[in-house]
């Protein structure tokens, strides 16, 4: 395939999108799985990184669902062949075409319910909107277990997370799904419009039929 992967898209130059503990998220992975008050600012970032993740998994559904159909037509257009050659009945084209249809069905929802990490996602994020990491090292803040450091520098660091995590909520606002993750076309479209042509020109085409061996 010459198509890259919805989910291949990394920020570049960005230290803050590959380090840290993985974020705990919801079941519906749109956020955190609990949400207490210290993750309360940074709910427009999360909504951001949902946005984002739930266009990331329809293309790569969209993405999946044409290999999907590549597959489907070739097999059923060898199917028609076979039929107009009356090798086969057309009984077996049904189950044929059955097939390829929850072939493409179980792709797209593969597709959809596929894992993305919202790191990858922040930095995604952070990368197409020039945020220079923001939200991502706001989301990782946010997932640094508590230090019980005692001092000014305890309180001038927890001071420093909330200013950063104040900031990447006022960035997150600004998000437009569509800058972060553009729609990609999925590849060898032309081939399956091809595919389709000819299971119709099979399908109507009337074949010659073969004549019966007259008696001697």
């Amino acid at each position: 395939m010459d198509s890259k992967e919805p989910t291949s898209q990394t920020a570049s130059g960005g230290s803050g999108a590959t380090a840290g503990a993985a974020l705990p998220v919801g079941a519906d992975g749109a956020g955190p799985a609990a949400a207490p008050a210290a993750m309360a600012p940074l709910s427009p970032v999360w909504s951001a990184v949902g946005r984002v993740r739930r266009r990331l998994r329809l293309q790569a559904a969209a993405l999946l669902a044409v290999r999907g159909l590549l597959a489907a037509a070739a097999a059923l257009l060898l199917a028609l062949v076979l039929l107009k050659l009356r090798l086969v009945v057309a009984a077996t084209v049904w189950a044929v075409a059955a097939a390829g249809g929850g072939l493409v069905g179980l792709l797209a929802l593969l597709g959809a319910l596929r894992r993305i990490d919202p790191l990858r996602v922040a930095a995604q994020i952070d990368h197409s909107h020039a945020l220079h990491d923001r939200l991502a090292s706001a989301l990782q803040f946010a997932a640094a277990p508590a230090r019980a450091e005692a001092g000014a520098g305890s309180q001038l660091g927890a001071a420093l997370r909330a200013l950063a995590q104040q900031d990447a909520a006022r960035a997150a606002q600004g998000v437009v799904p569509a800058i972060a993750a553009p729609w990609q076309r999925p590849a060898h479209l032309p081939l399956l419009a091809v595919l389709l042509i000819a299971n119709l020109g099979v399908l109507v085409l009337r074949w010659p039929r073969p004549r019966p061996a007259s008696p001697p």
